[in-house]
């Protein structure tokens, strides 16, 4: 799944740099990763705060898929969400359709926002020319106390290592994306 890795620093924004890439020809399989993004963007061009701590990424797929299948692969993503966060930190976590994940607050006795997910496509005649898979993660940030937001290290009390996450994270994903492409089929 993951065939390239670009780590950038600080990017306006991971969506639109991997929208432009897959619109000149980008290969599939390119992940980018930015610890911190000045103009991340979420569903309807909502602003999102990714200051460093947090996930930042986009990847580029290509899948042979008719447009309308391709629409279920950002559930498959957040539920990888869940799995992760619940694997490594016991968090409770459940998708807000369509491109949410919430995790519990224990202290505040509620669900908040822990990731994002936008996911846009190039269709032609009906098939997938491509699609970009943007997901932002509350990992180690610390939010602006004015969010409703949560974070890992907000729910744990302490930070984690990001680098087990990833791990984690990308081989979970790789292994649900092929069973995506085996179980939707053309």
């Amino acid at each position: 799944m993951i065939k390239q890795i670009i780590n950038l620093d600080t990017v306006p924004s991971t969506q639109t740099l991997a929208k432009e890439m897959a619109e000149n020809g980008a290969a599939d399989g390119v992940l980018i990763i930015a610890k911190t993004q000045t103009a991340g963007r979420g569903q309807f061009e909502r602003s999102w705060d990714s200051q460093t701590g947090g996930l930042y990424f986009d990847i580029i797929l290509k899948p042979e898929k008719n447009a309308r299948q391709a629409a279920s692969l950002t559930i498959k993503i957040a539920e990888v969400v869940c799995e992760t966060l619940h694997n490594l930190y016991g968090v409770r976590a459940k998708i807000k359709q369509p491109n949410d994940v919430l995790a519990y607050n224990p202290a505040k006795k509620e669900y908040q926002k822990i990731c994002g997910i936008l996911t846009e496509s190039a269709t032609k005649n009906g098939k997938t020319e491509w699609i970009v898979v943007g997901v932002g993660i509350n990992i180690n940030n610390n939010l602006n106390k004015s969010l409703t937001a949560t974070s890992v290290k907000k729910l744990l009390g302490k930070d984690v290592n990001m680098e087990n996450f990833k791990q984690e994270f990308f081989a979970l994903l790789s292994a649900r994306y092929n069973q995506w492409l085996k179980s939707v089929s053309m």
